[in-house]
Parts: structure tokens; sequence; C-alpha cells
């Protein structure tokens, strides 16, 4: 297998873990915030990517971190992927109605925990991207090891993650 089919084995394996009992079922979309309400995560998409300060995207956009992202990219970081997940940390409050609006009127509901924000077509494709780009880098970094790195993706030790996952990748 290539590096490449190997990243995107990578996030086949972590989009399904994380999305565990509902991906491939009919009308459900992975395409969310947690739907862990009260986490005050921002958590979202596939592989659940968070936009919060010192996130791996934060890291990313402000040039800290380098995993090789185009200037498009990056500027979709931080024009996109970021400001949605502030809005997912300002107004995903687990008392939040979902007619909730701004002061200017705008609907906020999609930003609630499970909700699915407000990512266009092309937007899915830039996160995917962009998420192949940090697994490859992570990976890297890590000498591909790949418990320490499914245990840094998830951001703690949970064996039962890292287990799933594993059985995801050793299945194929």
């Amino acid at each position: 297998a290539t590096n490449q089919e190997y990243v995107d084995r990578m996030y086949n394996a972590l989009a399904s873990k994380e999305h565990q009992g509902f991906l491939g079922t009919e009308g459900y979309s992975p395409w969310i915030r947690t739907k862990v309400r009260g986490s005050g995560s921002s958590a979202f998409g596939p592989v659940q990517l968070t936009g919060g300060e010192g996130s791996m995207l934060h890291n990313v956009g402000t040039g800290y971190t380098d995993i090789g992202a185009s200037q498009e990219e990056l500027d979709w970081i931080n024009n996109m992927f970021l400001p949605q997940g502030q809005n997912f940390l300002k107004w995903g409050g687990s008392d939040m109605p979902e007619s909730k609006t701004d002061k200017y009127g705008n609907p906020v509901g999609q930003y609630d925990y499970g909700q699915s924000g407000d990512f266009s077509e092309k937007d899915k494709r830039m996160y995917e991207n962009i998420s192949k780009k940090l697994i490859a880098s992570e990976l890297k970094r890590l000498d591909y090891d790949e418990d320490k790195f499914i245990t840094q993706w998830r951001g703690v030790d949970d064996p039962d993650y890292l287990q799933g996952v594993k059985s995801y990748l050793n299945a194929g």
C-alpha cells in the first residue's frame, strides 16, 4: 500500500470509530458537530476535527505547524473552519433552543451539538484534504507508531477508541 492509501484508510478508520453505529445508516451524515452535549467541544465532521485555540488546525492556520497546506487551504482554515468552530463554541450551548437567533435575527441552531454547521460541498472536500494532510504529518512525526498516533488523535487514553480504529485498519 502507498503512504496515501494508508492515510486514506486511517481517515476512514477514524471516521468509522467517531461515528460508530451511525455511519452508513440511512439519513445519517458525519458532517456534524459532536453530539456530546455540554462537552464544550467544537469537534466536527467525519474525523471530528476541533477548531478552538490550541487545536491542531488552529496551529496550522496560524503557521505554528506546517503540514504542507497550500495557501488556499490555509485561507480556508482561517476563514471558514476556525470561524465555524468559534460559532460552535459561542452558540452551541446544551440549553440552546433550535430556534435561537443572533442579535441580527440570523438562525444559529446549526451550531448546536449534533448539528451540521454551514459547510458547502467545497468545504467538505477541503476538510477531507486537510484532514489527510494532518494525518500524514502526524503519522510521520510519530514515526508511524499507530498506537501513539490514534491515542494522540483522540486526545486522551481511550482503549476502546484505540481498539476500534485498529480493528478497522486490520479488517481490510
